[in-house]
């Protein structure tokens, strides 16, 4: 199905790694889980705890700002602002990419190739000091004395967390948050229908003829954007062992591969990017159609109109409403007000 160098990235990343059988990763039979760090089994107590924390106001020092501030669900897990800010008031200073599909990606975040897995990344929002985000730093005893007056907490933390008997501390708090975005799986698109799933009209002759130009080697949008992740997953400029990524990337596109401080960046995934604007780390496209007519092949030549608005189409057949629109995403608190 896949080409045979995805399945070897995939293979790289689910090595030495556990996943815990009895967790239902909804997933379609074409596409593995992502790997599992063996400290950080998967359970359906945990991802719940972990989406409570997502929204969880108490995890910032003044009760005030959440991981959904920057990542809205019925975006993909990513920002309508072009930089989003925290605490300080401070502007983040690369776009606030989505959340889809996270725990395939390694390393993680725009520019940090030390930040390998979601356990890691988990301590980012919260005690960054540049740009400040949550403002966490020096309150983790405050923020666990917060959660332990929380009955609901107190219980969640129990059923998530048996073998230290609900022990709510920065660790379990890393392990929920990792646990809740792993489970961030987005594989029910139009186009995953048509391609892996057997429904041959669940795209147009448009969104066909589009997957035709990302293919073509002169236009080499999937040199980087890989599928099915739509991203090669890895920072350029790390070694890697994959054969789907080997040999340079191309430095021509629209795309760009370092930063104006020169740090390599990491390839944003295309899975709901109609859904994610505005575009680039630099937030300086604030449409796809401004991104596809200021794209540029090896030649330097533009697409063609045609070209370009294939591969629009196609675009918009990788975003997956089930996703964007999954209660099990959404605020745990906005539920428990909607029903009362």
């Amino acid at each position: 199905m896949w080409r045979l160098g995805l399945a070897a990235l995939l293979c790289l990343l689910l090595l030495g790694s556990a996943r815990a059988s009895d967790f239902d990763w909804g997933l379609p039979d074409w596409m593995p889980p992502p790997p599992v760090p063996a400290d950080n089994p998967m359970s359906r107590a945990k991802v719940e705890l972990g989406r409570r924390l997502f929204f969880e106001s108490r995890l910032s020092a003044p009760n005030y700002l959440t991981c959904a501030h920057c990542h809205k669900p019925e975006l993909g897990f990513a920002d309508s602002r072009p930089f989003s800010f925290g605490m300080s008031g401070a502007m983040h200073p690369r776009n606030t990419p989505g959340l889809a599909n996270i725990g395939y990606l390694s390393p993680l975040g725009w520019v940090d190739p030390d930040m390998p897995d979601l356990e890691s990344q988990a301590l980012v929002p919260l005690f960054n000091t540049d740009p400040v985000e949550m403002m966490a730093k020096g309150m983790e005893d405050d923020i666990v004395r917060r959660l332990e007056a929380d009955r609901v907490m107190r219980e969640q933390f129990a059923l998530a967390f048996p073998e230290t008997e609900g022990r709510i501390d920065l660790m379990a708090i890393q392990r929920a948050l990792a646990a809740f975005q792993r489970s961030l799986v987005s594989f029910g698109s139009p186009f995953d229908r048509w391609y892996g799933g057997g429904e041959p009209d669940a795209i147009g002759d448009a969104a066909r003829d589009g997957w035709g130009v990302f293919n073509d080697p002169a236009v080499e949008c999937a040199r980087c954007h890989v599928p099915p992740l739509f991203t090669d997953a890895l920072l350029p400029g790390v070694p890697r062992d994959a054969p789907a990524a080997a040999g340079p990337r191309p430095a021509f596109g629209h795309a760009r591969t370092h930063d104006a401080a020169g740090r390599p960046l990491r390839t944003p995934s295309l899975r709901n990017v109609e859904a994610t604007p505005p575009y680039m780390h630099d937030a300086r496209h604030a449409t796809l159609t401004e991104v596809l007519d200021g794209y540029r092949l090896a030649s330097g030549a533009p697409l063609d109109a045609g070209e370009r608005a294939a591969l629009l189409t196609l675009l918009e057949s990788l975003t997956d409403r089930q996703f964007l629109e999954n209660p099990a995403h959404a605020s745990p608190y906005q539920l428990t007000e909607a029903g009362n």
